[in-house]
């Protein structure tokens, strides 16, 4: 089809052509005392006339095109703080688990939906009522409708806060103390509110005000209806950071309880990947190797070591529920680790058998991700009018020779 088309190559350059007349005109302007009706008018002594009245015209264009950096940089909050913000959410549908990039996908097939239903539907209805006729109502009303998704966000954060992670601030220190024994213990010690019962394979945590590191010993006593060890005392040591979590572990060695501390410090931040992760703290008589989660096809490994009675934070490649057995034999099968969820798993076993009991150290992601998808279809809604409105106006205002230096400046 091309010899059906007169093609003619591009002559001079339109941005030369109007900076120039600006720039002569402004200089006009400082020297000449002579008054004009525009200060462009300056320049009508080396440029024509219809070259300056275009020019007056794509600049009265321009002048709305102020709001655009606004609203683009509040548009493309998607590929980064929304998309941030999907990687503290749940994105399980039971059947499919929605990554956080994916949400990105929304606002382009709101796109292909919207653009028809706003032309043949929203933009008709309204304008029986006098609204969203004129280009620059729909303008206004596609960046009001752009700041409103950005207060959905910022009330979807909100709600997000509760499941962070909480982190020490300066100042203060965090230790948690986990039950491995079959009994409950009463903890007392000189340090500020850590002097509690611990349930067995529950934990205690407490915040403490801490200005560098601290040593302290904690003491522990059984209950009288504790039948291994009655009332049994025992203490551990503990060395407390500023802003650093640190856990104590209560165990057994040579038939007696003891606190021993975990070695490191605590780690308390999610994945983004949305994977659980998982720490098992053990007290094993007789010692068993291997503990498997299982979940239908899927299962996954934590090798335990004899020497020592924890396992390093692992990630685990599923969320659900899962079976947990010990060397093949059957602990729980009622082990829930949830999206993003930092979890400690203590295994207590002797001759009368083995239990469990897990600790959420960090919560899960409770706020679904479908919660994000009002705010992508507001935006869009403001992408349908601010964007293509905006760029049809600019086109259809501007004068011939204007077109495509105004569409480039929209763009």
């Amino acid at each position: 089809g091309k010899p059906l088309y007169v093609c003619k190559e591009p002559k001079g350059n339109i941005v030369v052509k109007v900076t120039k007349v600006v720039s002569h005109a402004l200089a006009m302007k400082f020297r000449s005392q002579e008054k004009k009706s525009h200060w462009l008018d300056h320049a009508d002594d080396k440029y024509d006339k219809t070259l300056i009245a275009h020019t007056k015209a794509a600049l009265q264009v321009l002048v709305l095109f102020i709001p655009l950096p606004l609203f683009w940089s509040l548009f493309d909050q998607q590929g980064s703080r929304w998309t941030f913000q999907a990687t503290h959410m749940d994105g399980g549908l039971g059947f499919y688990t929605i990554k956080p990039d994916q949400m990105q996908v929304v606002n382009p097939l709101l796109i292909l939906v919207f653009i028809p239903i706003f032309d043949y539907g929203i933009y008709p209805f309204f304008a029986k009522f006098h609204f969203l006729k004129r280009p620059l109502q729909r303008i206004a009303t596609g960046g009001l409708l752009s700041a409103l998704s950005f207060a959905m966000s910022a009330f979807i954060e909100l709600k997000l806060q509760p499941t962070y992670p909480y982190l020490p601030p300066s100042g203060t220190g965090q230790l948690r103390v986990f039950n491995g024994l079959g009994c409950e213990v009463t903890m007392t010690s000189s340090l500020e509110s850590a002097s509690e019962s611990i349930r067995s394979l529950d934990a205690l945590q407490v915040n403490i005000s801490i200005s560098g590191s601290e040593d302290s010993t904690l003491q522990f006593t059984t209950t009288p209806a504790c039948t291994q060890f009655p009332n049994k005392k025992f203490s551990g040591n503990v060395s407390l950071q500023e802003t650093k979590s640190v856990s104590v572990f209560l165990s057994t060695s040579s038939g007696n309880p003891i606190a021993s501390q975990v070695p490191g410090v605590d780690f308390l931040v999610k994945l983004e990947t949305g994977y659980p992760q998982l720490r098992v703290l053990y007290n094993l008589y007789p010692f068993q190797e291997e503990l498997k989660l299982s979940q239908g096809k899927f299962s996954q490994t934590l090798i335990l070591k004899e020497d020592i009675t924890y396992t390093s934070l692992s990630p685990i490649f599923k969320t659900g529920k899962f079976t947990v057995t010990l060397d093949g034999s059957l602990v729980t099968n009622d082990l829930k680790l949830e999206t993003a969820g930092v979890y400690t798993l203590i295994v207590h076993s002797n001759n009368s058998g083995t239990i469990a009991g897990l600790v959420t150290v960090t919560g899960p992601n409770t706020v679904h991700m479908l919660w994000l998808v009002p705010q992508y279809v507001i935006i869009t809604a403001g992408e349908v009018m601010f964007s293509i409105t905006g760029l049809q106006f600019s086109y259809t205002q501007a004068p011939e020779s204007m077109k495509s230096l105004v569409a480039s400046a929209w763009l």
